[in-house]
């Protein structure tokens, strides 16, 4: 069993030292100088280790915390509105949810968003009678479709158009209707036994028609039928 007593201030001890019976007293070298300097100087690099660590862990945790907040606001919903740029309420609401527009040479119309343009040809054939063509497609569905030719009409009458006369001479084919859709205004044929979707329309601008085919499975609706006429509506002459 060792007992320590302080002797001076100078950290001097004495070791007291029980052996069986008898006791003796042994004195302990205080430290030297030496030692004590040694301590001194190591104690700052103790110190710096001690904050290199502490510095490390806070960084560590400052990560973590960092990557669960940009965990956290990933997850998070989408907050904002999308506007889109709309035409009027009735074209809105017959051609799509956002209208996208086609511009040709000669005319452009709104059309929805889902179409895309397959084919524009603007070249004039050899007796300069077809001036323009253009065929969209749904992107979701290719046999939803629209065409378009621009034709040369010198004589302004529509029974000159093959087209037309092609119609026009089938009634028991097709069903013609005079439209007037804002200020579009001219003949519409539709299929007589409503077997597939097919709605056509002939809109006359001086020397020029335009002929505006639109296509679809599935029988005649008034969706597509609604859709169909938004566009044909939303018809602008460029020439």
């Amino acid at each position: 069993m060792n007992l320590f007593k302080k002797k001076n201030k100078n950290i001097e001890t004495e070791k007291v030292v029980l052996h069986g019976g008898s006791t003796s007293i042994e004195e302990v070298e205080p430290p030297t100088a030496e030692s004590q300097v040694t301590k001194q100087e190591n104690l700052p690099a103790v110190k710096k280790n001690r904050w290199g660590c502490c510095a490390g862990l806070v960084f560590f945790i400052l990560i973590i915390g960092a990557a669960v907040a940009v965990y956290r606001f990933a997850q998070k919903p989408a907050e904002g509105v999308i506007n889109a740029s709309l035409p009027d309420a009735e074209v809105a609401t017959t051609v799509s949810d956002v209208p996208a527009t086609f511009t040709g040479t000669y005319v452009s119309f709104m059309c929805g968003n889902k179409y895309v343009l397959k084919s524009d040809d603007l070249s004039r054939d050899s007796s300069d009678v077809i001036l323009e063509r253009a065929y969209l497609t749904e992107s979701s569905n290719f046999s939803k479709k629209i065409n378009l030719t621009i034709r040369s009409l010198p004589s302004q009458n529509l029974t000159d158009d093959p087209d037309y006369s092609l119609r026009q001479n089938t009634p028991a084919r097709y069903k013609k209707e005079n439209f007037s859709l804002g200020s579009v205004s001219g003949v519409s044929f539709v299929p007589a036994d409503n077997g597939s979707f097919e709605k056509t329309f002939f809109i006359l601008h001086k020397d020029v028609v335009a002929t505006l085919v639109m296509t679809a499975p599935g029988s005649l609706d008034e969706t597509l039928s609604r859709e169909a006429d938004g566009i044909a509506k939303s018809l602008t002459w460029l020439k």
